[in-house]
């Protein structure tokens, strides 16, 4: 696979959600909005990374679907389903002012409404809201990165390169 990865990754005790569990609830939603801004402020500009939950299974190479999905693009984010909607467990996301700014915005929202990030985030792009004042461009990975809510529409594609 082509170029280099940097692994950064947190290990969390405790974010005080539920006792014995690591996820959920609005300080999760924080913590992971927060830690999507601080990634793309700390990359160059034009920078592209990637962040996953710890639960993404990689079965295959990533580098050459993220390069070809991200290209041209500020946000790539994981399907949902088929059709419509994103999931925010394995995001590409590039250092430009468009994404600063919808990060920014995502993290105030779950501050103001306490709602899933997930719902926010979707609510935001499929509204018009990200391109209308942010001016982002954002698309979806293919099939090949999928997310177990796509079972509704059949199996994983053979070549599966991620499973979460």
């Amino acid at each position: 696979e082509s170029g280099e990865v940097e692994l950064k990754e947190d290990f969390l005790d405790d974010l005080g959600v539920m006792k014995y569990r690591a996820g959920g609830g609005v300080p999760t939603y924080l913590y992971k909005a927060q830690k999507i801004k601080d990634a793309v402020s700390e990359c160059e500009e034009g920078e592209c990374f990637l962040f996953t939950d710890v639960d993404v299974q990689f079965l295959g190479p990533v580098a050459r679907i993220v390069e070809e999905a991200s290209a041209g693009l500020d946000l790539v984010l994981q399907r949902e389903f088929e059709d419509i909607g994103v999931n925010i467990g394995f995001v590409a996301c590039r250092n430009t002012a468009a994404s600063r700014q919808f990060w920014e915005h995502v993290h105030a929202e779950i501050v103001r409404t306490k709602a899933l990030d997930q719902r926010v985030v979707n609510n935001t792009l499929y509204s018009g809201l990200a391109e209308r004042e942010f001016g982002l461009r954002w698309g979806r990975f293919p099939p090949e990165i999928w997310a177990s809510s796509m079972a509704f529409f059949g199996p994983p594609p053979a070549n599966i390169a991620v499973h979460h």
